[in-house]
């Protein structure tokens, strides 16, 4: 009978129990919480290259119905954007092209986040004239508005790097 009362006085945890279990979640999520950062990055820098892709796609598409001229606008250094509209009007399908032309990882959202490389086709404006579309760079990731002035990737948002956009199609990050 006296086995049988201890075993009903038995139906709560023990202070030692429930803090050890605390102790056991805390060390876990303090090993997960840096990995779901790392894989938090990782996939801004990869919607960072799906953006590239999309607007490497969109810039074939001009190339193609324009003789194989690249898309260039009078102006600041690489503003290539007021081209965009005549393919992917703005609220088509509900993706604007203010979507494509920001970097998830950028943090300040006023500014466009990808620019041309308009030296590295060495003042070629026909991609069929391009001796290496795999070596040539088209697009990157920027910090601010302009190519030429601010120099090739002045921003190294993506572990160190900063994603680039080659004539070919392919887009690689870059480290300095």
């Amino acid at each position: 009978m006296n086995t049988a009362a201890r075993s009903q006085t038995r139906l709560a945890f023990t202070l030692i129990e429930v803090l050890t279990v605390i102790g056991i979640i805390a060390i876990l999520l303090g090993l997960l919480v840096p990995a779901l950062g790392y894989a938090r990055a990782r996939a801004r820098e990869l919607q960072c290259a799906s953006n590239l892709r999309q607007l490497y796609v969109l810039s074939k598409m001009y190339t193609n119905d324009n003789g194989g001229w690249i898309p260039f606008s009078a102006g600041s250094g690489g503003a290539v954007w007021p081209w965009i509209g005549r393919y992917l009007p703005s609220g088509s399908l509900g993706i604007g092209p203010k979507s494509l032309t920001y970097c998830p990882a950028a943090t300040n959202k006023g500014t466009i986040s990808y620019v041309a490389d308009t030296g590295s086709g060495a003042g070629v404006r026909n991609v069929n004239n391009l001796p290496d579309p795999a070596g040539t760079r088209w697009l990157y990731d920027s910090a601010s508005y302009c190519a030429q002035n601010c120099g090739y990737g002045s921003t190294t948002r993506h572990r160190g790097g900063w994603n680039v956009l080659y004539w070919d199609g392919h887009v690689a990050r870059v480290q300095p």
